[in-house]
């Protein structure tokens, strides 16, 4: 009846705060979904909690419609005078915060610092604990993501403060998965990993959201910063654990881990149908969406795993089919750029150095690099780094390489990043192995760096044995070849490498070549360059001598 929907409706009303620090988050929806259309519009208080919870599974539009719908509702309560003054109040302040809820899982970035401010600004007489951490936490996000890190640790503290004396622990979950990304980014993993695990156990203790579909964010988290570490059996556990329970409920960091890091564990372990299902899953998901961060996350590993590949024309491909802009000059950073514009910078620079445009890519890579330090990013300044080696050793710079390299692993030591330097191949392989065995740095962090980074490319710590090799030779050492022999080049040549040399042998132009392989000519004139320096040789004569002497063609 009537009269009994409105009594379900009120107890909701009374009662959805203590539902919701409970964790009761399904089965107070499904109450309210229960209860006719015409009845829930007269309990604003209830909609505005249905709307908070249709953003956590990102169901965006529902919860914009329903968002419109109550604002609507409490423009025309104000000017009912039987209306509780600070009863409306706090439903306005509740509107906002859902505006300042949707503008965070949507990863609207100036969205979040306007709401906050107004929020700040409209409700500072209410002490509304949960609130007030709503607000720092979605802060925390904004600022990471605008490389403001300075106040991000403040911002961790207060928005935990808070939270805990709301006595909320569903909001703590939310709150570890937050501040992880964040503390990543300043190169301190094993402070995001602890949050990680913190909000793993929340969800086994507390049970929110049929424990499913919430373990599946700080999981895929986790994975991502433990493949970093180079823990990679319990990342792929971690990705096993969560992969039957979907990615329905959680933000964009969450989406990045669980499609883009993933892919990338698997295309290091050599499947890469896995890769690129989990990217095509992981466009689809961004195109669905709208998540702008996702897709080029998605569109910089496609890029660089075709080009690791030698598939340029593929790279080209991709670039051209998600509009990857052309003019490094729109790539630069500035006073608006977030970490999706490093991402973009990061896929041109790739796609450039395929192409031989090294000093362009340099060029773009440096700004970055710069602007990245300014700001204290440590992850971004490794990253940023090891690309920017990459482009001085094309373009003939190998002492400039060594000591980009050298900066990024020191930056890098901060938190242990490994991974980062392993999947890059040749040549940063070979600069990262020299760099060790040149540096003999005393400082503990570094120390276990060195060993974590020689335990992930295969070869021993440096100075471990007496009558030590040359650490880059012996990692280098063809398979059924004395390491001595001088006719062995410096590292393999790879399969694409082969293949030019053939059609050299055949006499063929580096353009003809470029059209037979889908390669631009300044792309075989790059690969031509790395056959010189492995084979160490500066002419083709010499070039096809010494590869029919190495057995690599007839």
């Amino acid at each position: 009846s009537s009269e009994n929907h409105h009594l379900a409706a009120g107890m909701l009303d009374r009662w959805w705060s203590t539902t919701h620090r409970r964790g009761i988050y399904s089965a107070s929806v499904a109450w309210a979904e229960a209860l006719p259309a015409h009845v829930l519009n007269e309990y604003p208080g209830v909609q505005l909690w249905r709307s908070l919870y249709l953003l956590c599974e990102r169901r965006f539009g529902e919860a914009r419609l329903l968002i419109e719908r109550v604002a609507a509702q409490l423009s025309r309560m104000a000017q009912d005078p039987s209306v509780d003054p600070l009863r409306l109040r706090q439903w306005e302040h509740w509107l906002l915060h859902r505006k300042l809820m949707l503008a965070r899982f949507s990863d609207d970035i100036p969205g979040i610092e306007r709401l906050a401010a107004e929020i700040e600004q409209k409700a500072s007489e209410s002490i509304d604990y949960y609130l007030e951490g709503s607000v720092q936490l979605g802060l925390l996000l904004a600022r990471r993501e605008q490389y403001r890190l300075g106040d991000c640790e403040a911002l961790i503290v207060a928005s935990r403060e808070m939270f805990l004396r709301s006595a909320n622990e569903p909001a703590l979950i939310w709150h570890g998965c937050i501040a992880g990304p964040a503390l990543l980014q300043r190169g301190e993993i094993d402070a995001a990993i602890e949050h990680y695990r913190a909000s793993l156990a929340l969800v086994m203790r507390v049970g929110v959201m049929g424990d499913q579909d919430m373990a599946a964010m700080p999981l895929v988290l986790l994975a991502e910063a433990l493949i970093e570490r180079y823990e990679l059996p319990e990342a792929r556990d971690c990705y096993e654990r969560a992969e039957p329970m979907g990615h329905g409920v959680g933000l964009i960091e969450d989406l990045v881990a669980a499609y883009v890091s993933r892919a990338r564990l698997c295309a290091h372990d050599g499947d890469q149908a896995k890769a690129q299902a989990l990217l095509r899953e992981g466009l689809g998901q961004a195109q669905a969406g709208g998540y702008e961060r996702l897709r080029w996350h998605v569109v910089h590993e496609r890029i660089r795993q075709a080009v690791l590949a030698g598939d340029v024309l593929g790279a080209q491909r991709v670039a051209s089919d998600t509009g990857l802009p052309q003019d490094e000059a729109l790539l630069r950073p500035g006073t608006a750029v977030t970490t999706k514009h490093e991402v973009m910078a990061m896929a041109w620079a790739r796609l450039a150095m395929a192409c031989g445009r090294h000093a362009e890519a340099l060029r773009l890579l440096r700004a970055w690099l710069g602007f990245a330090q300014s700001c204290g990013a440590v992850a971004s300044q490794v990253r940023l780094g090891i690309l920017a080696a990459r482009a001085q050793f094309a373009g003939g710079d190998g002492r400039g390489a060594l000591r980009t390299i050298r900066q990024a692993l020191g930056q890098a030591a901060i938190g242990g990043m490994v991974f980062a330097f392993v999947i890059e191949g040749e040549p940063i392989r070979s600069l990262v192995l020299k760099a060790l065995e040149a540096d003999h740095e005393t400082d503990a962090a570094f120390g276990v760096l060195r060993r974590r980074l020689c335990l992930a490319l295969g070869v021993p710590l440096p100075n471990s044995q007496p009558n030590r090799k040359s650490l880059v030779a012996s990692a280098n050492e063809l398979p059924g070849r004395d390491i001595r022999d001088s006719a062995a080049p410096s590292e393999p040549l790879t399969a694409r490498e082969v293949d030019i040399l053939r059609f050299v042998s055949r006499n063929l132009l580096n353009k003809e070549i470029g059209d037979r392989l889908g390669l631009t000519e300044g792309s075989v004139k790059w690969y031509m360059q790395q056959i010189y320096d492995k084979l160490g040789v500066r002419r083709r004569v010499g070039a096809l001598e010494k590869a029919r002497t190495l057995g690599y063609i007839d």
